[in-house]
């Protein structure tokens, strides 16, 4: 991949049932340049004919640039994959960032940074299988202190390895996210900028460097720019709440991107195509777009959860619209809610299902579904951890 010509290169995260088509079109209205799908299952691409159909990307000019993330560990398996996705993307990126233990469990994930020589030659022979460039999206590999109750960067070798990706492997860009897989719900922390700044001096004049993490507004992100030097910033949890993130202008209602979203949905059905789930993920959207009205009102998040398709999230959001109208809502008012609360650890605790709850989806599963459907369904709750400042894929 070239390096870019300017520096306001804003990136959609990849994230599971989130980074679907219909909100990719969204974000780009408002100032995304470059996109990814959400993480995809090579070994599911390729076996599962339900979920081939879900994420077997749909050819759309307008969704470009686009890089189709894999999570897996076999050379064969992910070249595969790639071969079916390369003619409608312009890059193939392999997840090594999901802190997960399902990612634990299926060997993929942040747990390959720790297998470097296994890592290396995975990713050469993909690049060798594709026809179009690979890129690699890392945390920081952690020390191997069993003592310490958050591991600590071990800058050498996370360094060491971030050059054999790029000089032995031949990736085409490096996407870092500056925490290590243990920096995750109450222990998450800031993302390390200064690690990703070291990074960006010791391969940056040889490969485009993004970095991920501690981004939350537009001037959060030009900050991070300038202390890190990298080609671009990469958002995922803000910018769910808020897809208008970098788009640099007066503050654009919540109620405004619920309905562009759901018509976007409609257009572009997720789970035609779109790399999402239909209306769970439909559904997610919404709670996190309107969570600063949903707070504290039991009627809506219930209503969110039982929602059946569009139409019923298109009621709840004129219910929504109705209710500001009458108290006189201020929309440079608003502010990010869900992100807040998460990012504050307001989540910490919770069981599983009051987790979906307050995210407003449910338990779905695809009919021929397996275990390793369930560690694609898992890494959703990356949405409690650290990509992008929580779970990145």
């Amino acid at each position: 991949m070239e390096r870019h010509g300017h520096r306001d290169t804003w990136v959609l995260a990849p994230m599971v049932d989130q980074s679907d088509l219909p909100f990719r079109k969204l974000v780009r209205k408002y100032g995304c340049t470059l996109c990814f799908t959400p993480m995809i299952h090579a070994k599911m691409l390729l076996t599962h004919a339900v979920y081939r159909r879900k994420f077997l990307i749909r050819d759309d000019p307008t969704d470009r640039p686009l890089i189709a993330q894999l999570c897996g560990n076999d050379a064969e398996t992910l070249i595969a994959a790639a071969r079916l996705l390369e003619p409608f993307c312009d890059a193939i990126d392999l997840n090594c960032g999901c802190p997960q233990m399902i990612a634990r469990r299926g060997n993929y994930g942040a747990f390959l940074l720790e297998s470097p020589d296994s890592l290396v030659e995975t990713v050469k022979q993909l690049v060798q299988g594709v026809n179009i460039p690979v890129c690699v999206k890392v945390r920081l590999v952690p020390t191997s202190d069993s003592s310490c109750e958050t591991p600590q960067t071990d800058w050498d070798a996370s360094i060491d390895l971030y050059r054999r990706l790029v000089r032995e492997a031949g990736i085409a860009m490096l996407t870092v996210h500056g925490r290590t897989r243990h920096h995750k719900g109450p222990t998450i922390g800031k993302a390390d900028w200064d690690a990703v700044r070291r990074v960006v001096e010791e391969l940056g004049s040889e490969v485009p460097i993004l970095s991920n993490g501690s981004i939350d507004s537009l001037e959060q992100a030009q900050e991070c720019r300038q202390v890190t030097g990298v080609d671009g910033i990469m958002s995922s949890e803000a910018i769910l709440e808020y897809p208008a993130l970098f788009a640099g202008v007066e503050r654009k209602s919540r109620v405004q991107l619920a309905y562009e979203y759901l018509q976007l949905a409609k257009e572009y059905p997720p789970e035609l195509g779109g790399q999402g789930s239909g209306t769970k993920c439909m559904r997610a959207h919404i709670h996190r777009f309107l969570d600063g009205d949903f707070e504290g009102n039991n009627h809506f998040r219930q209503a969110l959860i039982a929602a059946k398709g569009r139409e019923d999230l298109w009621d709840i959001v004129d219910q929504v619209a109705a209710i500001q109208k009458e108290n006189g809502h201020d929309v440079a008012s608003e502010k990010l809610s869900w992100y807040m609360r998460y990012r504050n650890g307001q989540f910490d605790g919770l069981s599983d299902r009051h987790k979906a709850e307050r995210l407003g989806s449910t338990k779905s599963r695809l009919p021929d579904s397996d275990d390793e459907e369930e560690d694609v369904e898992g890494c959703a709750q990356c949405v409690f951890d650290t990509n992008n400042d929580n779970g990145d894929y």
